[in-house]
């Protein structure tokens, strides 16, 4: 600690390490350690042997972000998908029901 004092060098090499290298280093090992790597012909079989819950939730997911990269790449859907998504909608969605209550329209201003 006594040469970090008077080496303004040291103190910033071992800011560098102490704040970034260990826990970087360590965080990686542990990540490597808890998950280890699954051969892609696990992978295919667990995929093949998946149910069709997981079946559907996979293709659904697959859909929306689709979905999505095409109203992004299209500029003239952003300000529609802003307004569903105010009131928690999505494209795909059809209008709440309100049963009975009125909702009031929002107001169009250019």
């Amino acid at each position: 600690m006594h040469i970090t004092r008077g080496n303004p060098a040291v103190l910033g090499l071992f800011s560098l390490v102490t704040m970034f290298v260990v826990p970087l280093a360590s965080g990686s090992f542990l990540i490597d350690l808890t998950n280890r790597e699954v051969d892609k012909d696990v992978r295919t079989e667990l995929r093949r042997s998946a149910g069709m819950d997981a079946k559907l939730m996979q293709e659904a997911n697959n859909e929306r972000l689709r979905r999505l990269f095409f109203d992004l790449e299209s500029s003239n859907r952003g300000e529609e998908r802003w307004k569903l998504a105010l009131d928690g909608r999505t494209p795909d969605e059809p209008p709440r029901k309100t049963f009975g209550k009125k909702i009031p329209q929002a107001q169009q201003t250019s």
